[in-house]
């Protein structure tokens, strides 16, 4: 009876042919275009997500670098090549020299134009510091090469049970009615071709409708799963972005209510005091601060999460600020240890720095910038630890032997500081910041395009302060005098963009110049 249905005359035996004639050119097709059709998409892909994890390693990194967390860099590199088995390498380097090199790569080569091969790829990231440093992570294909051969196998194995399904589907439709068989192969058809929204409409029988109807559920709940989690993701990173930049507690709080409107689409998220009258669901409560939402537009579980990420922040912000104080606390502290070095230099550190920021702000650099321009101000002379004392207290001016001996303190001062990791950043204005645009300065000789901004910030704060106080050897020059002389050597020894800056904060510095300042 089978044979009969097989001969090619019936319906069956059509189908039977068509059958084998579409699984034949589907598995050649599977087969050899498995890796065209899905080479771009996939190569895209791993581009993406190396990129993406070379950049949020790079921040990590960044991120322990600014905090001066180095001991822990070689830990997260670890972590990283454990954790994706995509990574099979990762390069920190410091201008030419290796910081941390771990390489997996074993003998596969560099990819060049197919990544459906057995090789490496490499993305590189760089750090701005005040010493470039390059981050290079090592991204083996090996695995994509390997989802390539599954895909095709799982493909193959499909293929060849939806042939042997579609046969003994086939079969047993037509023994009943041969008309059966065009409503399934009408159903598929539109199944394919219809997407999600037809095959909701589509009038299906009670057993077919039930099915749909949970396949059209169970994608629902994933799209919105997968639209929270990608919030969630958006909103943790914008938060480690924020933290390196914010101190104060209230103003981070601000961006955050402002951040959970934005990625939530919420029409109302406010920032309260606890004291205030609250009304709403409280995602997060602090000491003296609640964000509120109203109504449930977000789920309990979202919102718990939400609450610890933020609580999360805050200790990192709160621990950020201590050390940065402690930081702060230490650097004065040397700074007056620098100035009680000789009798005529109270509080000349003090007043360079009052002067660098003043200066720094009037040339609009972000507030990080600005406080590494404060602490190298103050500790700017900490090399004249190493001047001998009957030189610093001389009182008459100095003979040229004595004074190429001051003219080593910014040598001196980079020596002291170069084997502090925290102050590694402020290392170039101590050494730099005697340094001249015309190349007359030391120790080096730079000119004004090789000199650190920081550095010719701090070199004309350091002269106002110096030509301004009082000497046993000299007499004051007033203000006024000293903006003419910086105004007469922009350009040649000074830069013009800094001096213009100074002009424009005058007011300010006259009143530190007088002791009338707001002190730092």
């Amino acid at each position: 009876m089978l044979l009969e249905r097989v001969k090619p005359k019936t319906i069956f035996g059509k189908l039977f042919l068509y059958t084998i004639a579409i699984f034949l050119f589907s598995f050649f097709l599977t087969y050899y275009g498995t890796s065209y059709l899905l080479k771009d998409s996939l190569e895209d892909n791993f581009r993406k997500k190396a990129e993406a994890e070379t950049e949020l390693l790079t921040s990590y990194i960044q991120s322990l670098i600014k905090n001066y967390n180095y001991t822990e860099i070689y830990s997260l590199v670890n972590q990283t090549i454990n954790r994706d088995p995509d990574v099979v390498g990762v390069e920190v380097k410091e201008l030419s020299s290796d910081l941390i090199s771990i390489k997996l790569i074993g003998n596969l080569k560099q990819c060049r134009d197919n990544f459906l091969e057995p090789c490496y790829y490499t993305v590189e990231k760089n750090i701005k510091t005040s010493i470039p440093i390059k981050v290079i992570v090592f991204f083996s294909t090996e695995n994509l090469v390997d989802l390539v051969q599954s895909v095709r196998k799982t493909l193959i194995s499909l293929l060849v049970f939806l042939f042997l399904f579609s046969e003994l589907a086939i079969f047993i439709v037509m023994r009943d009615a041969e008309n059966t068989v065009s409503k399934v192969v009408e159903a598929i058809d539109r199944w394919r071709e219809g997407g999600i929204e037809k095959l909701k409409n589509e009038n299906w029988s009670f057993e077919i409708k039930k099915i749909v109807s949970e396949v059209v559920e169970m994608y629902t709940e994933l799209q919105r799963e997968r639209e929270i989690d990608y919030k969630l993701l958006l909103f943790t990173g914008e938060i480690l972005n924020m933290i390196p930049l914010i101190n104060d507690e209230e103003e981070f709080l601000k961006k955050t209510t402002l951040l959970i409107k934005t990625v939530f689409k919420l029409k109302e998220v406010k920032l309260c005091k606890e004291k205030q009258d609250c009304k709403g669901e409280r995602i997060l409560t602090t000491s003296n601060f609640s964000i509120v939402i109203p109504g449930k537009s977000i789920p309990d579980t979202v919102l718990k999460t939400l609450g610890n990420i933020i609580l999360g922040a805050l200790k990192v912000l709160q621990e950020k600020r201590e050390r940065e104080e402690l930081l702060f606390g230490t650097v004065k502290a040397i700074a007056n240890a620098i100035d009680a070095t000789s009798p005529w230099t109270k509080d000349h550190s003090e007043k360079v720095a009052e002067i660098s920021v003043e200066i720094a702000r009037a040339l609009n650099l972000d507030e990080e910038t600005v406080e590494k321009i404060r602490l190298g101000a103050l500790l700017h002379d900490i090399g004249k630890l190493g001047i001998p004392p009957d030189i610093l207290n001389k009182p008459e001016r100095l003979t040229p032997e004595e004074y190429e001996i001051v003219k080593e303190h910014p040598v001196w001062g980079y020596r002291i500081l170069k084997p502090i990791k925290a102050f590694s950043e402020i290392i170039p204005i101590v050494l730099y910041h005697h340094e001249r645009c015309n190349g007359s300065g030391y120790p080096y000789g730079l000119k004004c395009n090789q000199i650190p901004l920081p550095a010719k910030i701090v070199a004309v704060a350091d002269v106002i302060e110096a030509m301004t106080a009082k000497r046993p050897y000299k007499k004051p020059y007033p203000l006024k005098e000293v903006f003419e002389y910086l105004k007469s050597e922009a350009g040649r020894l000074f830069s013009p963009e800094v001096v213009e800056a100074a002009l424009k904060k005058a007011e300010e510095i006259e009143e530190i110049i007088s002791g009338r300042g707001g002190g730092i």
